[in-house]
């Protein structure tokens, strides 16, 4: 799979989210990454459920964004489809919480096994920002670090 990637982020969303699904793509590429969503990479008259699952493996992370109305069906199909490959290779799924989502029981079982990106507040919220980077990187942004570091010593405070 390693040799196949091309993509930071795989974008997986539902039809009616997309508006937000463009504005986090041009939060990853903002930050040096590559982020593939259906619109941009699809090519018209190709069969689009090949494209998805070529994406996928072409790509380091999956972010599952979800917002007030739920998971889609296609989203569910590409989901699944993801945590299937990350349990033999290294991918990284996650969700992301959109504006409006009250909280993170809609998720499925397995999505909600997995620490989740929280961009409820805002879409370019800076805590928000930074886990999203460190999800799709695996790797800690060195900006934001210290308002991370607080939040999670936050958390764990609270148990």
């Amino acid at each position: 799979m390693t040799d196949d990637v091309k993509f930071d982020c795989f974008l997986s969303h539902k039809s009616c989210d997309k508006p937000a699904a463009r504005a986090i793509k041009n939060l990853i590429v903002k930050h040096g990454l590559a982020a593939w969503l259906d619109e941009d990479e699809l090519t018209p008259g190709a069969k689009w459920q090949d494209g998805l699952e070529q994406a996928i493996k072409a790509c380091r992370s999956v972010a599952v964004l979800v917002g007030p109305s739920g998971e889609g069906p296609w989203q569910s199909e590409e989901v699944q489809a993801a945590l299937n490959i990350a349990t033999r290779e290294e991918l990284r799924v996650f969700a992301v919480l959109l504006p409006g989502l009250k909280d993170s029981s809609s998720l499925s079982i397995f999505l909600r096994n997995r620490t989740y990106v929280d961009l409820r507040r805002t879409l370019d919220d800076p805590l928000g920002v930074t886990k999203l980077l460190w999800g799709i990187t695996g790797t800690k942004p060195t900006s934001g670090t210290e308002q991370l570091n607080d939040c999670l010593l936050y958390t764990s405070r609270r148990g």
